[in-house]
C-alpha cells in the first residue's frame, strides 16, 4: 500500500458520554499503538479530537448532531488537503458527520455491525439513537437535524451494503427487508462483499467513494430488544468487533 497522509478525527463519545463504554475505544486505539503502526507502514498521521460545543447542554441527540457538524468540517479539511480521513468514534451516528465531510457525489457505504441500525423513532423499542444511524444515513428519519450537518446528503439505499446485522427489532427487520440495502450475513466471504461493492460501483457508472462503518458486537444500550445471543462476541467478523482487547465496564 502506498504511503498516505492520514487525518484521524477522534470522537470519544458513546451516547454523548465522554470516554465511557464504546467512547473509550478511540483513545484506547491511539494509546495502544495505532499511530506507531501507521508510521511503521510509512503513513504520516495527524490527530484531532472533538468535543461538544463549549457551553452547550449535553444531551444524546443534540450533542450527537453537534459533534457530527464538527466532524463534517474536520473530514472536509482532511479531504481538501488530499489526505485519507479516518474517524475513530464510540457511536455509529458519527457516520453522518463523516458522510457530510465527504460532500456530495456518488458515495457507497459498507456497514459492518452486529445490529441493523435501521430503526426509526417509530420502529425502535429501545429508543437508542445509534440504532437509527444507518436509517439516518439513508434519509429515513431525523432529516431536519441531519440537514444541519454541512455537506450531508442521504446515501441512496442501493449504494449500501450491510454486513452482519444478526439482531434486529421486529419492525426494524421489516424496514430492512423492504429497503434496497443489500444485507449480507456475518459469515459472507470477502469475495462476496467485494463483488457487492463492485456491482454498486458499476450501477452508478463510476466508482463510488466508499465509507466503511464498523459497528460493535456488544452494545447493551438497546438490550430491551435484544436476545442473549446479541451479547456474544464470537459470531461476527473480526473486523466488526470494537476494540477486541478493550473490555469496558458494563453494569
Amino acid at each position: 500500500m502506498p504511503a498516505r497522509d492520514v487525518g484521524i478525527t477522534l470522537l470519544p463519545y458513546d451516547s454523548s458520554r465522554h470516554r465511557e463504554r464504546m467512547g473509550a475505544g478511540p483513545s484506547h486505539l491511539v494509546s495502544h499503538g495505532l499511530l506507531e503502526r501507521l508510521s511503521a507502514a510509512g503513513h504520516a498521521a495527524s490527530v484531532t479530537e472533538l468535543a461538544p460545543t463549549s457551553g452547550s447542554w449535553i444531551a444524546e441527540i443534540g450533542t450527537a448532531f453537534d459533534l457530527d457538524r464538527q466532524l463534517a468540517a474536520s473530514v472536509a479539511v482532511t479531504v481538501a488537503r488530499g489526505a485519507f480521513p479516518l474517524t475513530l468514534a464510540g457511536n455509529c451516528i458519527s457516520s453522518i458527520g463523516t458522510l457530510g465531510g465527504l460532500g456530495t457525489g456518488p458515495t457507497g457505504v459498507l456497514w459492518f455491525d452486529a445490529h441493523g441500525d435501521f430503526n426509526t423513532p417509530e420502529s425502535t423499542l429501545g429508543g437508542f439513537l445509534d440504532g437509527m444511524a444507518l436509517a439516518i444515513a439513508t434519509g429515513r428519519c431525523w432529516t431536519g437535524l441531519a440537514a444541519t450537518v454541512p455537506g450531508f446528503t442521504p446515501v441512496a439505499e442501493e449504494n449500501v451494503v450491510l454486513v452482519g446485522a444478526r439482531d434486529l427489532d421486529p419492525a426494524e427487520g421489516e424496514l430492512l427487508r423492504a429497503s434496497r440495502v443489500q444485507h449480507l450475513p456475518s459469515d459472507a466471504p470477502t469475495s462476496r462483499i467485494a463483488s457487492a461493492i463492485e456491482v454498486r460501483g458499476r450501477s452508478r457508472r463510476t466508482t463510488p467513494r466508499t465509507t466503511s462503518t464498523v459497528g460493535c458486537a456488544r452494545r447493551r444500550s438497546r438490550l430491551p430488544s435484544r436476545s442473549p445471543r446479541a451479547r456474544a462476541e464470537g459470531d461476527v467478523p473480526e473486523v466488526a468487533r470494537c476494540g477486541a482487547s478493550h473490555r469496558p465496564p458494563y453494569s
